[in-house]
């Protein structure tokens, strides 16, 4: 019975964020919408606490803008979804208790996103987790995918074209304009872009602003068209190289899922794999501030530190490094120095769109040391690890994987 009245709960908030004439009523309210709803609210007296108090909320902050658009009511569902499933885990809590909890959860909720709607504009929260989750299928696909925000997908088969934005938003790969201008004075929420990097592909982004961004394989960016003029920000799953354009009057944050940076003119390089336990920023020039709500404190590394963060020990470490170790992908090679075989593969594995099979466990305890040139076939590259090694490793090529073994 309990289940029945949850999943009914779920289907009626849902379809009042859903409902143009509801939204349209909240908002600019009629005789006739009036009657139209007071009669809807007779005709069910279960509903009634729903409507009245997502109109009131919703009235009380005041809310100017003439419609809640569909990436807004994805978000608020999305928030709300969370919620109720949390208390329907709670199978024993009597059912009256469950309902006003859950209540007190939309009214939050809602709160917040509508106040942010209402008094932010295009400076709202942005939740990246909506967009920002990486699948090993879109991943292993071959082909770069930009996604606007209209969700129109542009696939992109060479990894040398370089995707460039203008200040008004138009996008073009290479010599073709593909998007009309945006206008982030207009939009009720940043006009958010997705461009997809697979495994075996790489790609260069200029951003609206004029920031270059060099992006390795496996990697997911998330930006806006144009910036709000207050703040630039993007979300990054996977490895950039960064050259910021600088702007004091809009600070440049770049989020990934442990870790927040905030630079103004800077180069820099950052490695924010979901699949690798740690992630690290490694700067260039000029400098950056890193902070995380899992960190005490932030901080501020130099030109020629590297500053990595363990997400499973939940421990920092800065230190002095040599920089071209950490930028030379963009130029074609791959430089380590006493790095781990496991680590080393990792990255091959991502840069070639190839399956290494072995032992991860023994290949840690072995380093390699060397410039490794990217633009050569795979097998070569194996052998001359294999010669730095002592002739240790041994590789097997077959159709679909590579069987690693140390000897």
């Amino acid at each position: 019975m309990q289940n029945e009245m949850e999943d009914f709960s779920k289907q009626q908030i849902k379809s009042l964020l859903d409902d143009e004439l509801f939204i349209q009523w909240v908002l600019h309210p009629t005789a006739e919408t009036n009657e139209l709803w007071e009669e809807r609210m007779r005709a069910n007296e279960e509903q009634r606490n729903n409507i009245e108090g997502l109109k009131k909320i919703i009235e009380s902050l005041r809310v100017k803008e003439p419609e809640i658009s569909e990436k807004e009511k994805r978000i608020i569902w999305s928030k709300i979804e969370k919620e109720i499933d949390i208390k329907q885990q709670k199978k024993y809590r009597p059912a009256i208790l469950w309902a006003a909890s859950v209540a007190a959860s939309i009214i939050i909720i809602l709160g917040i996103y509508v106040f942010l709607l209402a008094g932010q504009g295009n400076t709202m929260e942005i939740d990246y987790s909506l967009y920002s989750e990486n699948t090993e299928d879109e991943m292993k696909t071959g082909v770069i995918n930009l996604v606007l925000s209209d969700n129109k997908r542009i696939d992109i088969d060479k990894d040398s074209t370089v995707i460039a934005y203008d200040a008004e938003g138009a996008v073009n790969i290479g010599s073709q304009k593909v998007e009309e201008k945006a206008s982030a004075e207009k939009a009720t929420t940043p006009e958010l872009n997705q461009l997809i990097v697979p495994y075996g592909k790489t790609t260069s982004l200029i951003l609206s602003d004029g920031t270059k961004i060099w992006v390795n394989s496996g990697s997911k960016l998330i930006y806006p068209a144009v910036f709000d003029k207050n703040k630039r920000e993007i979300f990054l799953s996977g490895e950039v190289f960064l050259d910021v354009a600088r702007n004091e009057k809009a600070p440049f944050i770049v989020k990934t899922n442990s870790v927040e940076l905030n630079v103004l003119g800077t180069s820099f390089n950052v490695s924010a794999y979901n699949d690798d336990d740690t992630q690290s920023v490694v700067l260039v020039s000029g400098s950056v501030e890193v902070k995380s709500k899992d960190l005490q404190g932030t901080y501020k590394i130099e030109p020629n530190q590297m500053f990595s963060y363990n997400k499973d020990s939940n421990k920092i470490h800065i230190e002095k490094v040599d920089v071209d170790q950490y930028v030379s992908w963009i130029y074609g090679y791959l430089i380590t120095q006493n790095e781990n075989l496991d680590s080393v593969f990792q990255k091959l594995s991502r840069h070639f769109n190839i399956a290494f099979v072995y032992d991860r466990t023994n290949f840690r305890k072995t380093t390699f040391s060397g410039k490794l040139d990217l633009k050569l076939p795979i097998s070569n590259i194996l052998e001359n690890i294999s010669i730095a090694n002592g002739n240790k490793l041994k590789y097997d090529i077959k159709d679909d994987s590579i069987q690693l073994l140390l000897i």
